[in-house]
């Protein structure tokens, strides 16, 4: 028989050697929520290779805390300390959470190991080009169709898209895509 290593609660831990103190991170845990983690600095950096060069990229890191989703009987195993709360995994996806995908940070060839930054760089690279994408798209058929006049530029000029599956997309319904709306 497999021994299952995932719980259906995912738990928040702290360690802390002073009991009380312990107890107080409890109660304002209670009173006031997590108090979220974030960077020192505004940016996350690593390195990664592009080119055959290792480039510093910088990024931006929302404020986050962190869940487990050892079981309980496992967690002391483990050194997550002394003390914990959690929460149903349902109700946790339910509050918005996600899964952390670890990846190594840090410059590499092109090993499997070692291709983690540049799938940061990568994710993060698509998003700046989705806003850049999403200014066009929300802009410049206006702006155009402000200045050109309309025997050289349809008033019903916009912008679209097709996907290999799935609709093509234009408009306000590009718009939602790019944005990830519904």
């Amino acid at each position: 028989m497999a021994s299952q290593h995932t719980g259906n609660l995912l738990f928040h831990c702290w360690s802390h050697t002073d009991r009380q103190a312990g107890y107080r991170i409890f109660e304002s845990i209670v009173e006031k929520g997590f108090l979220l983690t974030i960077n020192s600095g505004p940016l996350d950096s690593f390195q990664y290779c592009a080119g055959g060069q290792v480039v510093q990229m910088d990024v931006m890191q929302l404020a986050r805390v962190c869940f487990t989703e050892i079981p309980a009987r496992l967690l002391d195993m483990h050194g997550y300390g002394h003390f914990g709360v959690g929460f149903s995994r349902p109700t946790m996806v339910d509050w918005g959470a996600c899964p952390a995908w670890y990846l190594p940070n840090h410059p590499g060839s092109r090993s499997l190991r070692e291709s983690g930054a540049e799938v940061i760089r990568g994710l993060h690279a698509s998003a700046v080009a989705l806003d850049n994408m999403r200014a066009i798209v929300r802009d410049v058929p206006t702006t155009l169709k402000q200045h050109i006049p309309e025997q050289y530029l349809s008033r019903d000029f916009d912008f679209e898209v097709g996907f290999t599956h799935g609709p093509k997309l234009r408009g306000s319904s590009l718009l939602d895509w790019i944005t990830q709306t519904p």
